[in-house]
């Protein structure tokens, strides 16, 4: 009985992949909080191509995630990914004439863009991965969790009168000469933000996909800024690309404390491998849940890496096998650690955990 279940299941093929989010992020308050990079040449303008993971809710106003935001002294910016209150992605691009260009809606006035429109709403509290591209010929594409959701063409060309500091978590701008000279820091972030990357190319559609599903690559082509957050503390903020383009916490990155800082927060949550209906033990209903989220009506697990009982990395029909094997063959490989006692994930991988009530 044993052997036939587990050839039904073998004859079965099916993997599924999901990225999230573990070691560490960065917690933004929505009023004042922000990461700094000093200004450098490598940032990209015209072309390029913006990731971040990011958790948040709707809020009362725009809420930049990263930006090049207005200069000093020409009053431009080139480039911002925000969430608008409603809760939908959304980007802004300013030219050398002052003209400001939202997508996939207008804004300030200007026509309706020629643009798609999909689901680009990404304030439900859940972890979500936005990408935005622009090409050499003005394509713009806004991706969510590696879909392209809006393609927009003809699109405003990006102004590179611009000198400002990038900025995640908020941007800089005010209506008309800023007060003193100074752009001040607006669009403050509510939420978690992890991983925000730029590159000074458009990535494709393919490769955005990697990135969503395996993370960035430091050493890809046209990378010019990745900020992994997994330091966990400190005042620094390391680019992990060729560029170097470190930057700090807050206004200063030589004041600690200094209340413009987000706050480092870690993502581990302590589980334990196999059981993945989370009810507190190893069962037959474990196998049965990792069944029913591959091919039935069964929800998302609130923790993956609970039902990744071969610790391979993804979900997917061999680990209903080593569910089922472990229970029933004493002569299987043990089942890999947290196992059988709570513990963080040793490994690491694509998947998460945002819950596991046994554990405490």
């Amino acid at each position: 009985m044993k052997i036939a279940a587990l050839a039904i299941l073998g004859m079965l093929i099916f993997a599924s992949t999901s990225s999230a989010q573990t070691g560490s992020a960065l917690s933004f308050d929505g009023s004042d909080d922000r990461v700094t990079v000093p200004y450098d040449s490598s940032f990209p303008t015209d072309v390029f191509t913006i990731t971040a993971w990011i958790k948040t809710l709707p809020s009362m106003g725009r809420a930049a995630i990263i930006a090049r935001g207005e200069d000093d002294n020409s009053f431009n910016l080139s480039w911002q990914a925000y969430v608008q209150p409603d809760g939908t992605l959304r980007v802004m691009l300013e030219d050398q004439s002052d003209t400001n260009f939202c997508y996939p809606f207008s804004c300030m006035g200007q026509p309706q863009p020629t643009c798609t429109f999909g689901n680009l709403f990404v304030a439900d509290d859940l972890w979500h991965h936005i990408a935005i591209t622009r090409d050499a010929i003005g394509n713009l594409v806004l991706y969510v969790d590696g879909q392209a959701e809006s393609t927009c063409t003809q699109t405003g060309v990006p102004s590179s009168n611009n000198f400002q500091s990038l900025t995640i978590g908020c941007t800089h701008g005010t209506i008309g000469p800023p007060p003193g000279g100074v752009e001040p820091p607006i669009w403050f972030f509510p939420g978690l933000i992890d991983e925000p990357a730029m590159w000074n190319v458009a990535l494709t559609a393919g490769e955005v996909s990697t990135v969503f599903e395996s993370g960035v690559d430091p050493d890809g082509a046209g990378l010019v800024g990745y900020w992994d957050f997994d330091a966990g503390s400190g005042q620094q903020v390391l680019d992990l690309s060729v560029a170097a383009n470190h930057g700090f916490l807050g206004a200063d990155g030589d004041v600690a404390g200094d209340p413009a800082d987000p706050q480092w927060v870690s993502l581990a949550v302590e589980f334990r491998r196999a059981d993945c209906n989370a009810d507190g033990q190893t069962d037959i209903a474990d196998a049965i849940s990792v069944l029913n989220y591959l091919f039935g009506a069964g929800g998302e697990p609130p923790c993956r890496d609970a039902c990744d009982i071969n610790d391979d990395g993804t979900l997917d029909i061999s680990d209903a096998i080593s569910s089922l094997a472990d229970l029933f063959d004493p002569t299987f490989p043990p089942v890999p650690p947290p196992h059988p006692g709570c513990g963080a994930d040793p490994t690491s991988d694509g998947l998460n955990c945002s819950t596991f009530p046994p554990c405490p």
